[in-house]
């Protein structure tokens, strides 16, 4: 990017600068913008004096394990493997027999919706009944006008 642009000016312009998604940018990606904007601002200040924003996940992010392979990064308790079928260690072989308090105890987590659909259908699978869909609605009764509008103001143009 050239100085003269309009792109350059824009950053020039700009009170502050916001960088989302911090965690995906190298750190050699993050020296070219502070380079970039020392240069556009003609000041040596870090990132040219701008105010820069950043914004991530930083959880998302694995541990970097200097010289190290993938398998060094993470490290499982033996006690969370599960080797056999996880649905029946989680939830038992008979899920039909399980109390709905031992049910709301237990959770699998799975990585994608991909895998949650496809754990979802192998548990219902096992269950005797049925499955039901139950459907809701949501609807406001009051007679004030006052109340309607105060509550879609509050619910649905909230930024």
């Amino acid at each position: 990017m050239r100085s003269t642009s309009p792109e350059a000016d824009k950053l020039c312009q700009a009170v502050f600068i916001i960088v989302d998604e911090i965690t995906m940018l190298t750190k050699d990606g993050l020296r070219c913008i502070d380079s970039l904007l020392r240069d556009f601002m003609n000041n040596d200040k870090p990132f040219g004096g701008k105010v820069i924003i950043i914004g991530g996940d930083f959880r998302q992010t694995l541990t970097v394990v200097p010289r190290g392979l993938p398998c060094d990064s993470i490290e499982i308790p033996q006690q969370m493997v599960v080797e056999e079928n996880l649905t029946e260690a989680i939830y038992s072989e008979n899920l039909n027999d399980m109390e709905v308090e031992q049910l709301a105890e237990r959770v699998i987590l799975a990585p994608t919706s991909k895998k949650t659909l496809e754990m979802n259908r192998s548990i219902i699978a096992k269950l005797q009944d049925e499955p039901h869909t139950f459907y809701s609605s949501d609807s406001i009764i009051s007679e004030n006008q006052n109340d309607l509008q105060n509550y879609i103001h509050l619910n649905f143009c909230m930024i």
